[in-house]
């Protein structure tokens, strides 16, 4: 399958900050937005907002080897290193027409894959490398508080045969939650990422500590509560958000996200997006959140 084109003009559905079912190219944005509140009642209750930390982050942060309980469905973390696996949903003529035989199965293949890719990843070891570039940071708490920042990895297998991977720094406590995202350039084929040879390892494990270096700016910007939105919309597209088909079905290049700007240049967009952190990867569940991509990582930009 080609790869996604330049930023083009929208002509998708949206809502807030998750994504609908596709509808047939609209001629106008203007027609594009008018549609946006009468699909607003098929909108999912369960979104979240992503606002900033306030002062909360003031008492600094503890790193912690864990991952977060809310995951997206179906995602399959590897045994025995930070890397969260968001397998491709199965198409509906592909699925056994018993339900509990379908999800066995389904489960079983995740965690196949899971074990097969750990062995292969595990010593990267994304905690490491978190900790490594958290050194000396004035985000790590001196004494004891209540935040504690959990660094993890999503591995998202995307509609055009290749992986794409971001590091995220998922901040949580006692009244708020917050995560960060830093997409990693690469997209990976997945017969090479099966393979894992020593040239994709050594790419992996650069790309995983440039993205460190990434979140460590953006955790240090929260804690400075320097992450607010500028007051601009614009409507996101990226394989790295959704990658993959929902139910096997939609095609995530027909999905866009109304994103809160932080800051927009010539190569890059810092943006914050709400979702819901449980639902099915290709449903909307890397959504939440703030995030940096490239414009070239972009299928859609459109500023509102």
């Amino acid at each position: 399958m080609p790869r996604p084109g330049p930023p083009k003009r929208a002509d998708f559905a949206t809502l807030g900050g998750l994504p609908t079912v596709a509808i047939p190219p609209m001629p106008t944005r203007r027609h594009l937005l008018a549609a946006l509140p009468a699909l607003a009642l098929a909108g999912c209750t369960a979104s979240r907002p992503s606002v900033p930390a306030g002062e909360r982050l003031q008492r600094g942060v503890v790193l912690e080897r864990a991952l977060p309980a809310a995951l997206p469905a179906y995602a399959t973390p590897f045994p025995h290193a930070q890397f969260v696996l968001l397998a491709a949903e199965a198409a509906p003529d592909t699925l056994s027409a018993l339900p509990f035989v379908r999800d066995v199965a389904m489960d079983a293949a995740r965690r196949d894959a899971a074990a097969t890719y750990d062995a292969l990843y595990a010593d990267l070891a994304p905690y490491r490398i978190a900790a490594t570039r958290l050194a000396g940071s004035p985000v790590l708490a001196r004494d004891a508080s209540p935040w504690r920042l959990l660094p993890f990895v999503f591995v998202q297998a995307c509609v055009d045969g290749r992986y794409r991977l971001s590091f995220v720094f998922h901040v949580e406590g006692p009244d708020w939650v917050g995560r960060y995202h830093a997409h990693l350039r690469p997209a990976w084929p997945a017969a090479a990422f099966a393979r894992g040879d020593a040239t994709l390892r050594a790419e992996l494990r650069a790309a995983l500590a440039d993205a460190a270096v990434e979140l460590r700016a953006l955790i240090e910007r929260a804690h400075r509560d320097a992450l607010r939105p500028d007051g601009r919309q614009a409507l996101i597209g990226s394989l790295h958000l959704v990658g993959h088909r929902a139910g096997g079905i939609a095609s995530p290049e027909r999905f866009v996200v109304r994103a809160d700007l932080v800051e927009d240049d010539a190569t890059s967009v810092l943006f914050r997006l709400a979702g819901d952190p449980t639902a099915p990867a290709a449903s909307g569940g890397l959504l939440f959140g703030v995030h940096r991509l490239r414009k070239d990582q972009l299928h859609t930009f459109e500023a509102l």
